[in-house]
């Protein structure tokens, strides 16, 4: 049976995996951008940390840039909308 260290691990490769598919930002830039090493998420994917305390910063990080990607997307959105109706 799979620890809870191990369990958070999973799920934050999960996020990561779903989240690059979605937006194509690449680990590098995740770290960087969210204040970690640039080793952080390759020492996650080897089973390194048992509880990093940079999961957070790592998924409030790519919380926020899915809501910047969103709205930034209603804007253009809007834009269209708006260029059509005129």
């Amino acid at each position: 049976m799979r620890n809870a260290n191990d369990r958070l691990r999973g799920d934050l490769l999960f996020y990561l995996d779903g989240f690059m598919e979605q937006t194509g930002i690449a680990e590098t830039r995740i770290s960087r951008e969210a204040g970690l090493d640039n080793a952080f998420f390759k020492r996650v994917r080897q089973g390194g940390y048992a509880s990093p305390p940079g999961y957070d910063k790592a998924v409030e990080w790519m919380d926020l840039k899915l809501k910047e990607l969103a709205a930034e997307e209603r804007r253009k959105l809007l834009r269209a909308k708006t260029r059509t109706v005129a």
